[in-house]
């Protein structure tokens, strides 16, 4: 045993000198609640090697600690884990068989505790204990500072009101002897020891269980001097005063400490019920966020004004260029060590800043967050410095990174669902695209090359009708295939335009006339009616584009339709949107078709119906609607009831020009 009585260490016998050196095991014996960096600090002492070589044994059921020193403990513990360290827990017995296990000349024994008086009593005794049953192993003792909750303490807090708290529990001792006297002198019914003891009390719940033992000592004073006799003469004359004096003594010291440990207890719950309610108030808000923007709302919403200081998310943190980026994007105050504060916490996993045992000299508190994105770190500013060096401040950091990994996780994840369901939807839409053009090719390529290889192989023998007809379908082959194409140009072409090249005044009235005069020879077969207000507006657009769309849906009606059947085409102007509708009364389209119609190759065949399209010219029809800002929508009752195509187009500038009234167009 060395001279101060703290360390022991083996002395080898000539036998083990001559082996060769053995394998150190190093285990620390963590008994009080201390902070995981004092802890730290005290075993690189003493060991002079890091944490990932230890073995942290948390000894449990030695001292009867209060809850908030069991959380302290549980936050070091898994602080020390964190670092690479080994954590084991256990009663003493437990202990034993762990150092057991091991080879006792090369074992080195550290076993810290809160500093105080009883924190001492109880370290020598646990050193003494293992010295006994563990001879030639190495033990050492350390005394560490008490960690700190987020809330106050029920010890005697140094923060500059020493004074002013002696004068507090001054005047209350001197309060309740007065009080005493003076009822005393009026009729001889207040005990003044019961009132001393309860100054004891109140000076303990005002002030703090230290402030309790001090109430105590100055009401013995008092006692002795104004209530016992002599009066004003602070005397012991017998043994009975003397144990008068004790027994005082020892019930106020007794009184304050179970105050200070009530009072500790009920701020640990309260602390607690503070940091469940943000913690839910946040797990709420993360639940809701679909976004890296949701997140740092919600942060800001739920720890902003709660706390007093700001929360930030940065990514890539291993990078000190994005450090520095993200920070200044954010308006973070920062210093060059920050940014090597936080690539550190990246690479150890351990939060880095101040309040630390790593960085202690930088602006911010970094804490990584590991179950989120690589590389992510949470950054704490513009917070006090005395919250950041709390223990209950890392308890909560460490809590709502977890959290907010968690929840960046199922961003990315849902994210990348999501892209790969677009994928796969692109991917089905392209076969479907590539299976509807084969299509659409082979059919009129089919006709062509039989048709010309017919001629080619047998024109001797066909006669100049039959040679006709071959060489018309030929044509009309050709005509699809050029159709074709043109539609799919248009599509391309449109879809690539984001707005219209140049856009005029166009009146719609004009539009619908020119198209019904260009299909004049296909609707003459169909009853054709034109219903215009007085007054039409006039937009702004391409009227070329717009008279494309208007003869596709006509061809569309026709299409679908009998021939006498009715087409009527209708001009409605509600408030700023000029509406078009084209009504037929063909095969109609169930409520789902009504929305798929305006997909790229969608035909619908139904009944005698078939269509020669390729199922291009409604969507071409939504595209120029598109450009012009405007809408196409398909309504039907069902089934052989007709279909009705609304385009509304919205009037930005309203033109209105006089109409010949409602009339009537046939054709």
């Amino acid at each position: 045993m060395n001279q101060n009585g703290d360390d022991i260490a083996a002395q080898p016998d000539s036998a083990q000198e001559q082996s060769p050196p053995l394998q150190r095991t190093y285990t620390l014996v963590l008994m009080g609640g201390a902070d995981w960096a004092a802890v730290r600090a005290a075993g690189v002492s003493k060991f002079r090697t890091q944490a990932e070589n230890w073995t942290v044994f948390v000894l449990d059921g030695w001292t009867r600690d209060g809850l908030a020193t069991t959380l302290a403990r549980r936050d070091t513990a898994v602080r020390a884990e964190r670092a690479g360290a080994t954590v084991l827990s256990g009663d003493f017995q437990d202990l034993q068989a762990h150092i057991a296990g091991a080879n006792e000349a090369a074992s080195h024994i550290l076993a810290v505790h809160d500093a105080g008086i009883l924190s001492r009593y109880r370290l020598r005794m646990l050193a003494a204990k293992l010295r006994r049953q563990f001879r030639r192993a190495r033990v050492s003792t350390a005394r560490l500072p008490v960690s700190r909750s987020l809330g106050l303490t029920a010890d005697w807090d140094d923060d500059g009101n020493f004074a002013t708290k002696l004068l507090g529990i001054a005047g209350v001792v001197a309060g309740f002897s007065a009080a005493t006297w003076a009822i005393n002198q009026w009729e001889n019914i207040a005990p003044p020891s019961m009132t001393m003891l309860l100054a004891v009390l109140v000076s303990a719940v005002m002030f703090g269980r230290w402030a309790g033992i001090v109430a105590a000592c100055l009401g013995a004073i008092v006692l002795n001097l104004v209530f016992i006799w002599p009066l004003w003469v602070f005397e012991i004359s017998d043994a009975r005063s003397l144990m008068t004096l004790f027994i005082f003594l020892g019930v106020g010291g007794l009184m304050s400490f179970i105050v200070g440990r009530s009072s500790d207890r009920a701020i640990a719950a309260r602390d607690r019920q503070v940091t469940a309610s943000l913690l839910f108030g946040a797990a709420r808000r993360m639940a809701e966020a679909n976004s890296e923007a949701d997140v740092a709302r919600a942060l800001g919403d739920e720890f902003g004004q709660e706390l007093g200081f700001r929360l930030t998310v940065i990514t890539g943190a291993n990078d000190p260029d994005r450090v520095e980026r993200q920070l200044k994007e954010q308006g973070i105050e920062f210093m060059p060590s920050d940014l090597q504060a936080a690539a550190f916490a990246c690479h150890t996993s351990e939060p880095t800043g101040v309040g630390t045992s790593f960085s202690d000299y930088v602006l911010n508190y970094y804490e990584p967050i590991e179950a989120g994105p690589e590389n992510a770190l949470l950054v704490v500013s513009g917070a006090e410095e005395t919250t950041l060096r709390q223990s209950g401040f890392r308890v909560l950091m460490e809590s709502l990174s977890d959290l907010i990994g968690l929840t960046l996780s199922r961003i990315q994840a849902r994210e990348a669902l999501h892209s790969v369901r677009l994928q796969s939807e692109a991917e089905q839409s392209r076969s479907a695209v590539l299976a509807a053009m084969s299509h659409d090719f082979r059919t009129p390529l089919s006709t062509i090359l039989g048709t010309a290889s017919s001629l080619q192989q047998f024109r001797a023998t066909y006669s100049e009708e039959t040679v006709d007809e071959l060489l018309g379908n030929i044509v009309s082959g050709a005509e699809r295939l050029d159709k074709f194409v043109r539609k799919i140009l248009d599509q391309t072409r449109l879809q690539a335009k984001p707005e219209i090249d140049e856009a005029d005044f166009v009146d719609m009235t004009d539009v619908v006339d020119t198209a019904c005069e260009t299909l004049n020879q296909k609707l003459m077969n169909y009853r054709v009616e034109v219903l215009a207000p007085d007054v039409v507006p006039l937009i702004r657009g391409d009227a070329a584009l717009l008279e494309h769309l208007i003869q596709n849906l006509l061809e569309n009606a026709m299409k679908y339709s009998k021939p006498k059947s009715a087409i009527t085409i209708q001009f409605e102007a509600t408030g700023k949107v000029l509406s078009v509708s084209i009504a037929d009364q063909g095969i109609g389209l169930t409520r789902e078709q009504c929305t798929a119609i305006f997909d790229p190759f969608y035909q619908v065949h139904a009944g005698e119906v078939r269509s020669d399209g390729i199922g291009l010219g409604l969507s071409i029809c939504t595209e120029i609607a598109r450009l012009h800002n405007g809408t196409l929508r398909a309504q039907s009752d069902g089934l052989g009831h007709g279909t009705t195509f609304t385009i509304d187009l919205p009037i930005e500038n309203v033109v209105e020009i006089d109409g010949a009234g409602d009339h009537a167009q046939t054709a």
